[in-house]
């Protein structure tokens, strides 16, 4: 399941996610992320993330076809989790992301997590 939180800041969305995340689900989730593209520069990611399970395969393509190009233009994405697995593939996409930055929090560092994500990069 991935649904859209409201996160304050200007260039901020915020998404729950919990499972595995379903096709229909992401489109509703990428109509509000295409919305932000098309009214700001960059736009920066805070997710809250429970027991993930990952991506029905068309869930992850759709993903794909609006996150590849538009890469650039995501700065930032903080990740509220205590799950281990998720916190090695954070560090590794730090490794690949050019031009943006992901950084994991545990849910005990939501606020720092919030207030991380909403200044510019």
């Amino acid at each position: 399941m991935i649904e859209v939180i409201d996160v304050e800041g200007a260039n901020v969305i915020g998404v729950r996610v919990q499972g595995k995340i379903q096709k229909d689900e992401m489109l509703k989730a990428l109509d509000t992320v295409k919305g932000a593209l098309d009214d700001m520069e960059t736009v920066n990611i805070y997710a809250e993330v429970d027991e993930f399970e990952g991506f029905e395969v068309q869930a992850f393509l759709h993903d794909m076809r609006v996150a590849l190009p538009n890469a650039l233009r995501f700065r930032k994405e903080a990740v509220v989790t205590n799950q281990e697995s998720l916190k090695k593939w954070i560090y590794f996409s730090n490794l690949i992301w050019l031009g943006g930055q992901a950084k994991v929090f545990s849910t005990d560092n939501r606020d720092a997590a919030i207030e991380w994500v909403q200044h510019p990069a």
